[in-house]
């Protein structure tokens, strides 16, 4: 008989998928490739060529992933006591009222 595979907490599962969305979007952000071609591609401390995966791109003050993580919980994936269904006209108008005028 096979065992059964033991699903992984809903939130551990959340959690890692968000850190790795996360760090996807750091992967390929304008700054990370800025800072590459700033350095002409070598490695600031001893100068060896790096390429794709070996171009670690670190923060001289460190990222906090886990707050960053925390702030998408709370915010995006908050109760949905805090959420609306609309369409997107209705939507859209909420984020960017007309304006209007005094007459």
């Amino acid at each position: 008989m096979a065992k059964k595979r033991r699903k992984k907490p809903l939130t551990k599962t959340l959690y890692s998928t968000i850190s790795s969305k996360l760090r996807r979007v750091w992967q390929w952000s304008p700054e990370r490739k800025a800072r590459i071609k700033l350095a002409g591609g070598r490695c600031e401390e001893c100068g060896l060529e790096v390429k794709g995966y070996d171009a670690c791109v670190h923060h001289v003050r460190p990222a906090d992933f886990r707050r960053i993580e925390r702030v998408v919980r709370e915010e995006l994936l908050c109760g949905i006591d805090n959420l609306r269904l609309l369409c997107r006209e209705c939507h859209h108008d909420i984020h960017h009222p007309k304006e209007e005028s005094d007459g």
